[in-house]
């Protein structure tokens, strides 16, 4: 209590930022910018350089005493300027609209499902999923809380190889959507944790073949989610070793044309013959 208010606002914000950088708490700040740090600086809570442009705490504990110390609301606000500041970078923006909402809102459940996707590219899963599952959380349609956490599942078990944990996931997404099972998403989960435990090879096939023949037919079908669909019924032909599964699988790549994943054809080509694969 012994710092101005504008000040606290100020170091809340660098808290929470995590980065350092004094051009970002001056973009967060607004109007008021960067005169009001000087308590902070005069007390030795914080160093700042200005000719790398940042700001140090001098010790974490400050840190973790200024969230502490903070209401609800003010964390909240910080959280909203930082998400504004960040807008052009999803993974950074995601998570601080993540934590500055308090109700679900699709409009910020789209938001943090694209830091996670941002995420998952840098090879991230750990992150990705817990993003997912947050963009779940804030999702106020069924069918989008249902397909946020089919991803996750996905995501969980053919990335992380986590196999229980994506189970629950995939449990907790078909209690919120009946019909669940039926889409892209959740079949290629399904498929695959089957083919990890001792379920029946027949079923998985079934299903997923079903899945992407269903989202074939829709005018407007998820690219990504028919690569992931192929890429695991690649996984699970392999394993079953029959040909009337390659048989099918080769149908529904004929009816994707050129939009086919080339990865999954590759893999198809090599795995289904490998004897009589084209050396190239």
């Amino acid at each position: 209590g012994w710092l101005p208010e504008a000040t606290r606002r100020l170091l809340l914000l660098a808290a929470l930022d995590g980065s350092g950088s004094l051009a970002t708490l001056a973009e967060a700040s607004g109007s008021a910018g960067l005169s009001d740090l000087g308590p902070a600086e005069r007390d030795h809570l914080v160093v700042l350089d200005e000719r790398v442009g940042e700001i140090r705490f001098r010790h974490p504990m400050i840190k973790s005493a200024l969230v502490e110390l903070s209401t609800h609301d003010d964390r909240r606000e910080a959280h909203h300027r930082l998400a504004k500041v960040f807008a052009d970078q999803p993974e950074r923006r995601g998570h601080h609209v993540a934590e500055a909402a308090e109700a679900p809102d699709e409009t910020a459940a789209a938001v943090v499902e694209k830091g996670a996707q941002r995420t998952l590219q840098r090879g991230d899963v750990v992150g990705a999923v817990g993003r997912l599952l947050r963009a779940a959380d804030l999702s106020p349609g069924r069918s989008d809380r249902s397909r946020r956490l089919g991803h996750a599942a996905f995501i969980g078990a053919f990335a992380a190889g986590e196999l229980e944990s994506s189970s629950q996931l995939l449990r907790d997404a078909k209690r919120g959507d009946p019909t669940l099972g039926e889409t892209l998403e959740a079949a290629v989960a399904t498929a695959y944790m089957l083919l990890n435990s001792d379920g029946d090879v027949t079923v998985a096939h079934r299903l997923l073949t079903v899945a992407i023949d269903s989202a074939l037919a829709e005018p407007d079908h998820d690219q990504e989610a028919l690569s992931r669909g192929l890429y695991t019924l690649v996984v699970l032909c392999h394993n079953a070793g029959r040909v009337d599964y390659w048989e099918d699988f080769d149908d529904l790549v004929a009816r994707m044309g050129a939009t086919a994943p080339v990865d999954a054809v590759l893999l198809s080509e090599t795995f289904a013959a490998p004897l009589t694969a084209s050396a190239s």
